[in-house]
């Protein structure tokens, strides 16, 4: 008998994968107002004497649009003899805004997803994904240790809607982990940064218990000029948990803003690995770009 391979196995994982690599190095950075001017004649330090990043704070009424690309190819291992060949796309722009902050943690969250499309083709055979919240504005804010969703007039939504909305604001309520961690040291080009495990374990900490975990990660500043700082980046993430053992290598590139440090675009690409309920090998790649 054939077993069926849906969102479950595909769309799914990717967003799994990619929620939680968005959460380090993007998705989780504050909107963050204009940069000061600086001072007229000023000039940027030069690049040789290393660069650091402004830590500032997000104020209310910041907002920032995120445009994420997303693909995965995969093949699936329904047993011994018979496999599935999986293609899965997801393009999203969302507009977030800052209702509400505590000091340096953003406490609430506007999102609106103004566009989502997501499609799966199995052996061939294309399917058009439900996007049930595309058009809709969320509140997103943390409770009692709990991520909390709603409309704007306060009704929740179904349950599939809170879910989705949750995955991309896992960092509402929590600490800027990697942000401290960017603006905290003077970068040089051509050195190469790897997160300790205390920080990996700081990072980890906006993920839910059966979401994957960042296990290393690295940096390496590559290229200054006065307007955007772009650092080579590479990152394992992995799937642990009862049945399942994934694993992704991950390399891409992170564009930052010299005078800011927020991010203007992500990519990453790589291959995964192992079993989420059924034995799957594949690639996926992903971009995500920020308009301040």
């Amino acid at each position: 008998m054939t077993r069926s391979v849906g969102p479950d196995l595909g769309m799914k994982l990717v967003v799994g994968f990619i929620s939680c690599l968005s959460l380090a190095l993007g998705a989780c950075a504050k909107a963050r107002p204009a940069p000061t001017q600086p001072t007229p004649g000023a000039t940027a330090p030069a690049a040789s004497d290393g660069i650091s990043f402004p830590a500032v704070s997000p104020k209310v009424g910041d907002t920032v649009t995120e445009t994420n690309e997303r693909t995965m190819a995969a093949t699936v291992e329904l047993s011994p003899t018979q496999q599935v060949h999986m293609l899965s796309s997801e393009q999203r722009t969302e507009l977030k805004q800052v209702v509400a902050r505590d000091g340096d943690i953003i406490t609430k969250l506007k999102v609106t997803h103004r566009s989502v499309t997501s499609r799966e083709t199995l052996n061939g055979k294309p399917h058009v994904q439900p996007t049930p919240t595309v058009g809709k504005t969320y509140l997103v804010w943390r409770a009692g240790g709990e991520l909390k969703v709603s409309y704007v007039d306060g009704t929740a939504p179904p349950a599939a809607e809170r879910e989705e909305v949750r995955k991309g604001n896992r960092s509402v309520g929590r600490p800027a982990s990697l942000e401290r961690i960017m603006t905290g040291r003077v970068w040089k080009i051509g050195e190469r940064f790897e997160l300790t495990a205390a920080q990996l374990a700081e990072l980890n900490q906006v993920m839910a218990e059966d979401e994957p975990s960042l296990t290393a990660m690295a940096l390496t500043l590559r290229t200054v000029d006065d307007a955007v700082a772009t650092m080579a980046m590479t990152m394992t993430i992995v799937l642990r948990k009862a049945g399942d053992d994934m694993s992704i290598e991950l390399a891409g590139t992170v564009k930052l803003d010299r005078k800011t440090g927020r991010p203007l675009e992500l990519t990453g690409t790589g291959p995964f690995a192992g079993v989420a309920k059924l034995k799957m090998v594949g690639t996926m790649s992903m971009k995500t770009r920020y308009l301040y």
